[in-house]
Parts: C-alpha cells; structure tokens; sequence
C-alpha cells in the first residue's frame, strides 16, 4: 500500500509534499510511512492513501481468507476524510 503525503506547509515534513512512499501501518487514528528507513506516523488527514478502493478490496479479500487485514482501519480513513468509495466485492475464497 502506498500514501501520498500531504501536510502543513509549516510542518518539518512538507518538503515531502506530493511524494509517495510505503504503508507500514495502519491504525485507527494513524498512518505509519517508511521515510528514509524511518517510520514516521501522520494522522488520516495528512495523508492520501493511493487506489484505495483498490486497497479496500485486497483487504477484504485478505479478511475472507482469515488474514491480518486492515479493513476497518481503512474504513475509518474513509469516514474520516469524507471519501466516499466503493463497496469491496465478495471473492469467494474456497
């Protein structure tokens, strides 16, 4: 998964504006990128989280196997920056 960041002009981060690079987490109120071999956490708000009705779909996918997924944190991304998205179709898994 990847996210475009996005914050305060003011911020130490901005000069990452418009750049994109890995998720290596997602939690309920944060977001925790890969910069520069760091793990640097934003909130939802910050960031831009790429394809992600794409992203949506791979986790519930991911939840329908019964692995790790991040399903209801991305939801709540979602609701939380007013992203209105498609529903993840269901892929059997058997």
């Amino acid at each position: 998964m990847k996210a475009i960041v996005n914050v305060n002009k003011k911020s130490a981060y901005s000069k990452y504006n418009g750049l994109t690079f890995d998720v290596i987490d997602v939690m309920s109120t944060i977001i925790s990128l890969n910069i520069d071999n760091r793990t640097v956490d934003f909130s939802h708000k910050e960031l831009f989280i790429v394809d992600i009705n794409n992203e949506l779909q791979r986790e519930y996918d991911n939840y329908n196997w019964g692995s790790k997924t991040y399903l209801n944190q991305l939801k709540l991304y979602c609701a939380f920056n007013d992203i209105v998205y498609i529903n993840p179709k269901y892929n059997c898994p058997a």
